[in-house]
Order: C-alpha cells, then sequence, then structure tokens
C-alpha cells in the first residue's frame, strides 16, 4: 500500500512538472488579460483547493481572498523557473478569522506571477495588505498535498476589506470578551466602525450583543445579535443570547420563538428550558411556563434559575405562598445571588409580612451591600414603624450611593415623618442636584417650609416648582389651597386661578375639585360650586368631606331630597363628620316631619353636640329639635346659649320661636327683625330664602293676632331669660 500511495504521489508531481514546463511557453506569449477570458475559470474558494487539491490539478480558477502581501520563498519546488522569473503571493481564504493569530499565520503562500505580466505585478504592487481580490489562476502543480497555483490575473472583489486598525479592535475585544465585558464593547464597536467583511461583522455583533448582555444593555444588545443571526447558522449560544435579551425587553412572543430553536438545537440545555419558562409566564401561559421550568429541573435537578423562574410564574399569578416556596428552594441551590433574595423580600411586602421582608433585604444588604438595597430595607423597616432603623438605612444609602435618588428621596420621606425638617431639607438639596428638572422636589421643599409655618418661602417655592414644570399638578392644587391664606388673596381669586390652571392639566383632579367647590361656594357661586363637587365625587366617591358640601349646597338650592341623601351618605360612611350629623338633623326637623323623623334628628343632634365639646351650632340644631318636639325649657336653653356665644339669623329666628310660643310677641318681633336683617345670602341661596320667609310669616302673624299674657309656666317662674 505504501509503495503504491508513493508511486501515485510521484506521477502527479511528475505531472504537474509537466503541466507547468509545458504552460510556461504558453503564459510567456499570452496576450494582456481581457475580461472575457474571465469565463474560462471555473469559480471555487481557496478553502476547496486546500481541501482536495488532487482534484483542481491542472484546472483554471478563480476564487476570492484577503490580500496578504509578497512571500519571501527563495524559488518555486518543481519548477524550472527561478526567483527572477517570478512573483510569489500571499493570500488569506475568504473564510479566515485574521483576527486570530491562528488562522492569520495560516495564510496560502503557494501563488506565482510571471515578471513579464507587468499589468499584473504593477497591481500587485499596489495592494494594501487585507484588501479584498478575486485570483484567477491554475493549479499547476500538487507537492505533499499542497497547491501550487500559477496567477493569471488578480482584480479587486467587491467584498468589503479589512483594516489594521478594524482587525487590531477585532482582536482586542475577543482577548477581553470573557474578562472585561466594557472594554470588549467597546473594542467591538470601534471595530464595526471600520465597516469589516460580513463574515467578521457576524462573529463581531455576536460577541458585541453577548457583551452588552452582560452588562444588561438590553436594547443593544438586541441590535447586534439580530444582526449576527443574520449571517449566521445553527448557532446555538447566539440563540439563547438572542432569546434571553428579548425576554429581558418584554418581548416574549419573539423570545419564546427564539428560545424554542435553542430547544430544537440542544434539547438537554436546561438555561434554555427555564428561560422559556419565563417567556411562557409572561405571556400569562403559566402552566406551560412551568413545565417548561419543570423540564429545566428534569435535566438539572439543583438548577436555582430554574426554581426563580418558577417562583417568578407563581407570583405573576398571584400564587404569592407557593412563589415564597419556590424561591426558598432556589435560594438553597443558590444562597449567594441576591437576586433570590430581594425578589422574595418583595414577595414578603406584598403579602404585608415585613419582617422576613427585612430580613431578605438584609441578606442582600450581605451579599451584595448597594445603596437600592437599603432603600429596600429601609421600606420595610418604615412599614414595621421602625423609624430610627428606617432612617438608619437611608442615610446608608445616601453614602454609599451618592448619586442614587431613591436614596435621597426616601430619607426625605422618613426625615418628615420623624419631624426631622432640616434633615429633609439638606436631602431635597442633592436631590436638587441630581435631578434640577423635579418639580416634585420643590413640592416638597415647599411642604416642609408650611410645615415649618414659612408660608412666604412655601408659595414662592411651589411658584418655582411650577415655573419649572407648568404641568406639575400638584404644584398648582398646593397652590390654589395656600394663595387664599395670604393677606393680598382674601378674596380667593387666585386660588380659584391656581385651581382652574390645574384642573386643565388633569381635569379629573378630585383634590382641586372639591376645594375649588369650597372656594366657589364661598363665593356665593353655588352653581358652580355643586358642578365642581359632583365631577370630584365621580373622580373620589369616598371624599365625605365634599359629599357633605355637596349636601349643604343642595339644601341651599332647596333640593332637600338631594341633600338628605348625600348627607345620609357621609354619615353611613363617616360617623365621626358631626356636621354632617347635625345638618341631618336640622334637616329633618325643618320639614313637616312626623315624630318618629324628630326622634331621628333628635338622636343625631344629640350624638353631634356630645361630640361637638359645646359647639353653639350643634346647640343650636339640638334646641331647635327639642322646640319641634316640644321640649320648649331644654330647647330654649340650648338656644339661648348658642346665641350668646354669637348672633346668627337662624339662631335668633329659633330663638324668637320659643318667645312667640311663650306668647312674648314684642321680644320675639325684635328678634325677628334683628335676625332678618343680618340674612345676606348669595343669589340663589334657597334656605336663605326659605329663612328670610319664614321671619317674614313670623311677623305677620304676629301682627295679626290678639296680645296675651306670656305662658311663664311653660318656661319655668324666671321666664325665657332665665340662665340654663
Amino acid at each position: 500500500m505504501a509503495r503504491t500511495r508513493l508511486a501515485r504521489t510521484l506521477l502527479i508531481s511528475i505531472a504537474g512538472l509537466v503541466l507547468l514546463s509545458s504552460s510556461a511557453v504558453a503564459w510567456d506569449r499570452s496576450p494582456r488579460w481581457k475580461r472575457g477570458l474571465a469565463k474560462k475559470f471555473s469559480p471555487s474558494s481557496l478553502a476547496s483547493v486546500r481541501s482536495n487539491p488532487v482534484v483542481y490539478l491542472g484546472k483554471k480558477i478563480s476564487f476570492e481572498a484577503f490580500y496578504a502581501g509578497r512571500g519571501d520563498l527563495y524559488r518555486p519546488f518543481f519548477t524550472p523557473f527561478t526567483k527572477q522569473d517570478y512573483i510569489n503571493i500571499q493570500v488569506w481564504d475568504v473564510s479566515s478569522k485574521l483576527w486570530l493569530h491562528k488562522e492569520r499565520r495560516d495564510g496560502f503562500l503557494f501563488l506565482y506571477l510571471l515578471r513579464e505580466q507587468e499589468d499584473e505585478v504593477n497591481a500587485v504592487e499596489k495592494l494594501p495588505r487585507f484588501k479584498a481580490v478575486r485570483i484567477f489562476g491554475e493549479v499547476a502543480a500538487v507537492h505533499e498535498n499542497v497547491a501550487w497555483i500559477k496567477v493569471h490575473h488578480i482584480e479587486a472583489s467587491p467584498r468589503r476589506s479589512y483594516t489594521e486598525k478594524g482587525l487590531k479592535h477585532i482582536e482586542l475585544g475577543f482577548k477581553q470578551k470573557d474578562v472585561d465585558s466594557e472594554f470588549a464593547a467597546t473594542s467591538f464597536e470601534k471595530a464595526l466602525e471600520t465597516d469589516p467583511p460580513l463574515s467578521a461583522k457576524a462573529a463581531v455583533n455576536r460577541e458585541l450583543g453577548i457583551a452588552y448582555f452582560r452588562l444588561k444593555k438590553f436594547g443593544k444588545a438586541k441590535d447586534a445579535l439580530k444582526d449576527a443571526v443574520q449571517h449566521a447558522g445553527k448557532d446555538m449560544e447566539l440563540f439563547l443570547r438572542l432569546g434571553q435579551t428579548l425576554l429581558k425587553l418584554g418581548e416574549y412572543k419573539d423570545s419564546a420563538i427564539q428560545l424554542e430553536n435553542v430547544i430544537d438545537l440542544e434539547p438537554s440545555l436546561a438555561e434554555a428550558h427555564a428561560s422559556l419558562g419565563l417567556a411562557y409566564g409572561h405571556m400569562e401561559r403559566y402552566q406551560k411556563g412551568l413545565r417548561a421550568c419543570r423540564d429545566a429541573l428534569k435535566l438539572a435537578p439543583h438548577y436555582a434559575v430554574a426554581y426563580r423562574n418558577m417562583g417568578k410564574i407563581y407570583w405573576m399569578n398571584s400564587e404569592l405562598d407557593k412563589a415564597v416556596k419556590t424561591y426558598q428552594q432556589a435560594i438553597l441551590s443558590q444562597a449567594s445571588e441576591p437576586l433570590y433574595h430581594k425578589e422574595l423580600g418583595d414577595i414578603y411586602m406584598q403579602l404585608g409580612q415585613f419582617k422576613p421582608a427585612a430580613d431578605e433585604y438584609g441578606n442582600v444588604i450581605t451579599l451584595n451591600e448597594t445603596a437600592e438595597a437599603y432603600v429596600l430595607r429601609a421600606g420595610a423597616y418604615a412599614a414595621l414603624t421602625k423609624s430610627k432603623e428606617s432612617i438608619a438605612d437611608y442615610e446608608s444609602a445616601m453614602q454609599i450611593g451618592p448619586d442614587y435618588l431613591p436614596g435621597f428621596k426616601g430619607a426625605v420621606k422618613a426625615y418628615v415623618a420623624a419631624g426631622m425638617l432640616q434633615e429633609a431639607k439638606g436631602a431635597l438639596e442633592r436631590v436638587r442636584e441630581l435631578d434640577p428638572k423635579d418639580a416634585s422636589a420643590l413640592g416638597q421643599l415647599a411642604d416642609i417650609y408650611r410645615r415649618l409655618n414659612e408660608l412666604d418661602k412655601c408659595v414662592s417655592t411651589y411658584r418655582a416648582a411650577v415655573s419649572l414644570d407648568p404641568n406639575y399638578v400638584d404644584g398648582w392644587v398646593n397652590l390654589m389651597i395656600l394663595l387664599p391664606n395670604l393677606p393680598e388673596n382674601a378674596d380667593l381669586d387666585a386660588g380659584i386661578e391656581a385651581g382652574e390652571t390645574a384642573l386643565r392639566i388633569d381635569p379629573a383632579n378630585a383634590k382641586a375639585l372639591y376645594w375649588l367647590g369650597k372656594y366657589y361656594h364661598k363665593k356665593g357661586d353655588l352653581v358652580q360650586a355643586s358642578r365642581k363637587l359632583e365631577a370630584g365625587l365621580k373622580a373620589d366617591p369616598d371624599n365625605s368631606a365634599a359629599r357633605e358640601l355637596l349636601g349643604i349646597i343642595y339644601m341651599q338650592h332647596g333640593s332637600d331630597r338631594r341633600a338628605e341623601a348625600e348627607l345620609r351618605k357621609v354619615v353611613e360612611a363617616a360617623p365621626q363628620r358631626l356636621y354632617a350629623k347635625n345638618n341631618l338633623a336640622f334637616l329633618l326637623a325643618s320639614g313637616e316631619a312626623k315624630e318618629q323623623v324628630l326622634r331621628e334628628a333628635l338622636d343625631l343632634a344629640t350624638q353631634a353636640y356630645a361630640g361637638s365639646k359645646g359647639n353653639p351650632d350643634f346647640m343650636d340644631t339640638l334646641g331647635f329639635v327639642k322646640y319641634r318636639l316640644g321640649e320648649y325649657v331644654e330647647g330654649r336653653q340650648l338656644v339661648d346659649k348658642a346665641v350668646r356665644a354669637e348672633e346668627t339669623a337662624v339662631r335668633l329666628y329659633h330663638l324668637a320661636l320659643f318667645d312667640i310660643k311663650a306668647g312674648f310677641d314684642d321680644r320675639a318681633k325684635k328678634t325677628l327683625s334683628k335676625a332678618r336683617g343680618m340674612i345676606k345670602a348669595p343669589r340663589g341661596d334657597k334656605l336663605a330664602e326659605k329663612l328670610r320667609g319664614q321671619i317674614d310669616r313670623a311677623l305677620s302673624n304676629l301682627k295679626r293676632r290678639r296680645r296675651r299674657a306670656p305662658v311663664v309656666q311653660e318656661f319655668g317662674e324666671e321666664g325665657p331669660d332665665a340662665a340654663p
């Protein structure tokens, strides 16, 4: 066999020598290269020729390559030509990874041109290194399984070429890709700026995408990996990283497609199954996601990522108890991963289990001390009402992360809650340095001034906030509340203007609608007031203060049924609101009510008065209800005490009712006349008009009836002026 192989090799070499020798003369006489001659050369590749040179012996071929430079072989073997006859050139195959030293050293050396080919030689002399070229040549000989190619023509290829600079960046990137992802990514980006060949570009984008994935720059990772996929074959890791990148970006459907491709290529890859499970979970295909995670655990029984992803799916599906157990299993498998502790802490917070949440965040701090971890634990401590510990953690966050905004914002809130207003001001200054356009920070500072009772500074700071951000709704709302408290704005117009500005930004802002309702009510615009309050209650049906005021306005409108309905809702939802009970009692007692209704009014008025600590309004209402029930002595004493506290039209009217009942007509006339003169009601206030009408009827009745003796016995021997 060995002799046969040796004989065959000799025959091939001799045949190559004959071919080379016989063609030399013909080549010497060959005309200049013409474009039409290219048709005689069969397209091939240098890699194919190198892998099986014997097949190409004696054939004319063309192939693409990257020019490496002039060769330095002393003379061609098995040829009759000398160095003076030929020039030797070197090339690399277009598939070569030239950024790898091993492949760069593996250039093809065995290409020759006759020096007499002046056009070709001149063209070669001008070729830059790494230039993409197309070579037309003839395999003239094969020696030791190496083809010797006689070059007929070289021309530039449309293929992209390398540059020295680009290759240097690619080489640096590949050297550092597993060591320093940031440096590698920068090198790869610079390499892409040189517009390398497509094969190199695909390889660079692949590694660039993986580097960005490790750096958690998922948007950039996606762009690079997608570009790489266009020119890659069945690259399992490329599909995996692209699938995981899309998962991070929330593109769950496309992520699942990529991860399914990975599993088709490598069904035993647990990482792909676990990632696919999480993608399904985000798509709300919870059971399918759990099955994929279980498949991962079958392949790798202690795979922490699979447990974590299962826990995440349970969490997304609101199965929090199962989520806790699964996260605990993940931690048993890999206790050193801070993310698992952090997410378990988040679940405990959602469950309202603040103590274990604080413990898990503490584990995060132990494993990886960050400002974020301290802020999380501070929040858990705050929920546990551990103010001291919460503030300490916020202060640690501010120290460790001087640029971590949530740390300073959280500290402001904690300081304010603890009454440490000066410390809160200091933290707010840093918030403003970190985010100068944050109008809410100015709003918080304004609130601190309010707490310090520095009203002018508070208002000016809110003005600065809305100047910085004209759409800062809270700023306008707070200005609306504050401005009427300034002496120059006592007419409410400045507050109303600020409130209307807030509504232009947020038409359903319940707080703005409520305060505008109050202001319009104070200004006597009952129509606007009721409109604002009705809209506010649509936005916030639980605002009892707004509902109570709306009930009063309905009373003023003369809509007693609507007023009663609103006030009953307030009494039911917020029994601590004594004015609602008082007003409802007054409303019930004011009509032609049956005794059962009057007894309800008495109960409401008694509750309001008992809880009011002597409020004159409540005294008056209770006295009036007792009048309606015929309890004149106690009723008169209450109303008289309310009048002595402050005279109002309605109190004087109620007092006159007792005088009329007791027969003190002259006194009643004076009291009624005084009451009538005090009525100053806005247009449309039917409650005031009703009171005026009642007074007028009472005065008219007194004029028509005959004078009679006072009924002293109804009030006791001392008469109506007796001290209570």
